[in-house]
């Protein structure tokens, strides 16, 4: 019987291969002003475009969707002989503008719009500053998913069919997936400032208006934090099990969980890892969110821990979970009564992540691969059915092999 050393050593030879095939058949440059037909592979609701700019060229990634779909789009440079500066928008095809998103107004490189057409849309990569003036060459990787159907958000929601949303006190974040995005402006196409996951109560603080052709309203959490505009097609009214977060002083209570075992999640002064730590969670401890916001990549959200002083701290949102409120606690999930059969050459443990009875599991490692990846990612594996799009944009996740079908990620630890 293979050994788990010898299982490790021989999934991550094939990791080695892989990378080193990716390496050797990367995109050739893109041409000036070129464009691009992008097709998802069959059945599948995301896909990964690589690439190489330089210079003043651009070129477009032309792929078709309907009315209604949320498109949520991803860029990360790979190298770089400048600055790395390339940034995209999301366009009708053919046409300069106008612009859905605009990439040079958004520091993570991360758009998600509801597209209010049927027709052909075009992501457009280019360079900007020194790298655009000097012709410096830059690699990316661009990451797609769209939802099926009308959109990953609001399937439900209200402004999906049903008329404006009336104008009330509160309202309640109505998602199904991604968190509901906080902007600057009533537009799709401005900065993203903050986002608020479903169930999250909102106040009702500067009214709703139309804006091509959808509705918005600017809003705040009702436990405090960032007021900005978010679309109304993904808002409720609240019901009787919305009411006790509508309270002043509220906050929706979540627990931790995802913390790798032994390890504890750091509880920082402010959003980001540069700042000093102040305590610390462990998995299962239930903390009230205040409020969350976006540091780079990542998401974070102030916190109230439940001890009898009420510290208050900010912590990475990837290992938040759960919801309801202080009167109605969330009990954890239990665990899934069978969880999905890895491949024999996938040495997973524990319990499901990020959660007890997920079906993503946690992946042994060794001094190897700590030595390709480093310690700063988890490797978690994933059943065929995983929709790997949405799994990678949820935790910032990248996408290393797959072996019979299980996709393996390294995922950023807190």
């Amino acid at each position: 019987m293979i050994t788990r050393r010898r299982r490790i050593a021989t999934l991550f030879a094939a990791v080695f291969s892989l990378s080193a095939l990716a390496f050797g058949s990367a995109t050739s440059p893109a041409l000036a002003q070129d464009s691009v037909r992008v097709q998802f592979p069959s059945g599948a609701t995301s896909t990964t475009i690589n690439g190489t700019i330089i210079g003043n060229e651009y070129i477009d990634y032309v792929l078709g969707a309907r009315a209604g779909q949320t498109m949520v789009v991803s860029l990360a440079v790979t190298g770089t002989n400048g600055n790395g500066s390339a940034f995209f928008n999301i366009l009708p095809a053919g046409q300069d503008f106008p612009a859905l998103y605009n990439g040079s107004t958004d520091s993570d490189r991360r758009a998600e719009v509801t597209l209010p057409e049927t027709r052909d849309w075009a992501i457009r990569v280019y360079l900007m500053g020194n790298d655009a003036d000097t012709g410096r060459t830059v690699g990316y990787s661009i990451d797609v998913y769209i939802a099926p159907g009308g959109g990953s958000q609001g399937a439900g929601s209200p402004g999906a069919g049903s008329g404006p949303l009336p104008e009330e006190d509160f309202f309640v974040v109505r998602t199904t997936g991604s968190p509901l995005n906080v902007r600057d402006a009533p537009r799709a196409s401005a900065q993203k400032i903050g986002e608020h996951r479903n169930g999250t109560v909102l106040r009702n603080v500067g009214g709703c208006t139309m804006s091509n052709g959808q509705q918005w309203c600017q809003v705040q959490a009702s436990s405090g934090g960032v007021i900005g505009w978010v679309s109304a097609r993904f808002l409720g009214l609240p019901g009787p099990g919305d009411q006790g977060s509508a309270s002043p002083g509220g906050g929706n209570m979540v627990r931790v969980a995802g913390v790798p075992a032994n390890d504890v999640l750091n509880v920082r002064s402010g959003p980001g890892t540069g700042n000093r730590i102040v305590g610390a969670l462990a998995n299962g401890d239930r903390v009230r969110m205040l409020g969350c916001q976006n540091v780079g990549s990542a998401r974070w959200c102030e916190i109230e821990m439940q001890s009898d002083m009420r510290e208050r701290g900010w912590v990475n949102a990837r290992y938040l979970a759960g919801g309801g409120t202080a009167s109605a606690p969330t009990a954890p999930r239990p665990p899934a009564t069978q969880l999905p059969e890895a491949p024999p050459s996938l040495p997973v443990f524990g319990q499901g992540f990020p959660n007890p009875g997920d079906p993503c599991r946690n992946v042994g490692e060794s001094a190897l691969t700590q030595a390709y990846l480093g310690d700063t990612v988890t490797l978690v594996a994933c059943p065929p059915s995983t929709d790997a799009g949405l799994f990678a944009f949820t935790y910032n996740a990248r996408e290393l092999t797959r072996v019979q079908g299980w996709v393996l990620f390294a995922v950023p630890r807190r």
